[in-house]
């Protein structure tokens, strides 16, 4: 953007010529030809605003970003674990950039990561047949998830699975059965926990005991359905609102809800927010049956008022959030956020 003030004397302008990124991904392994890779490029110095460019690796692992401006660039890849492209399956970058754009051709180098890879077996010993959802998550030394380091995989028919491109280290696994919208069998292998796998591990074997799902309906208090935008959280009673063991659910068009079969022996949280019109509710004690239960959601409140500045003018653009005060243990108390309009006025709509 190019600020001037008419009539002012003339003002000379130069565009600078587009130039081409040139290069080729390679490994410790020469044999190895990386063909067909999606890769992207991005300025060094405004990588999420900036102007982009994307390519694919030809036939023999070269590439070429054109028309990108004069500058750096960092090179990334990833659609790491996304099922169909295969290209990406495995690959940790260890040399992406920057590189000068315009100038020689540049060696993206790579490596193949980390596998774990094992079996899903029911309590009789039987390969799980039913999709399920497998994520890792990485441990650090002092046993804290790492979600920098989080990856996803479906198992297949057979029971197997294969989680591919894990940086080397220790992992955090969950496996979740995948609920289908026009199931309605509340029973099935369970949710299944298990820590401290290595990257390597390739016949890890998970038993998925059979579980039942905490399912029923949201309602206003009025007895009518609710569903929208809002969502339904079941988590262990004890764990993190949000973590690694929590089911985040959407509500039917019928106001209905129901999650994968979990531990029938625990207790669980149930939270319900983000309904239009609608405040929040949370159910405790609520133990997985075959019976569904009712989540029951009070009508809106909000909270209005105006904020200024020390001169009494209005702070227009300043944020307002609201948390609440006294909430259970695990959760964040988060319950609305809003900006000050152009009148120092403000409005939290939809708090419980």
């Amino acid at each position: 953007v190019i600020v001037a003030d008419a009539g002012q004397e003339p003002l000379d302008i130069t565009i600078a010529e587009a130039v081409s990124l040139r290069g080729r991904i390679v490994t410790d392994d020469p044999r190895i030809v990386i063909a067909g890779l999606p890769l992207l490029a991005r300025p060094e110095l405004s990588p999420h605003t900036g102007r982009s460019a994307v390519a694919d690796t030809d036939a023999e692992g070269y590439f070429e970003f054109e028309g990108l401006p004069p500058g750096r660039y960092l090179i990334t890849f990833g659609f790491r674990n996304v099922e169909g492209v295969e290209a990406a399956a495995g690959l940790i970058p260890i040399r992406a950039g920057p590189f000068e754009a315009g100038g020689d051709e540049v060696s993206v180098e790579v490596r193949y990561g980390g596998v774990i890879a094992g079996a899903l077996v029911d309590g009789h010993g039987n390969p799980i047949e039913q999709r399920i959802r497998v994520e890792a998550l990485g441990l650090n030394e002092d046993d804290q998830k790492d979600y920098a380091r989080r990856y996803f995989a479906t198992s297949k028919p057979d029971g197997t699975f294969e989680l591919v491109g894990l940086v080397f280290g220790r992992y955090s696994l969950s496996f979740d059965p995948v609920v289908e919208r026009a199931s309605t069998a509340l029973r099935g292998p369970r949710t299944t926990y298990v820590d401290n796998v290595v990257s390597g591990t390739d016949e890890l074997l998970v038993t998925m005991l059979e579980g039942i799902a905490v399912h029923g309906t949201v309602q206003n208090e009025k007895g009518e359905l609710v569903s929208g935008k809002g969502y339904v959280q079941v988590r262990p009673t004890g764990s993190a609102s949000g973590g690694q063991q929590a089911v985040i659910l959407r509500v039917g068009l019928d106001g209905t809800f129901r999650t994968p079969p979990l531990e029938p022996d625990q207790a669980y949280v149930v939270h319900a927010q983000g309904f239009a019109g609608y405040g929040h509710t949370t159910l405790e004690g609520i133990s997985p049956s075959a019976e569904p239960i009712i989540v029951t959601l009070p009508g809106a409140k909000r909270i209005t008022g105006r904020v200024v500045d020390d001169k009494g003018a209005a702070a227009t653009g300043t944020s307002v959030v609201a948390y609440a005060i006294g909430v259970a243990p695990g959760t964040t108390g988060f319950r609305g956020f809003t900006y000050v309009g152009a009148d120092g006025t403000f409005e939290l709509e939809g708090l419980g």
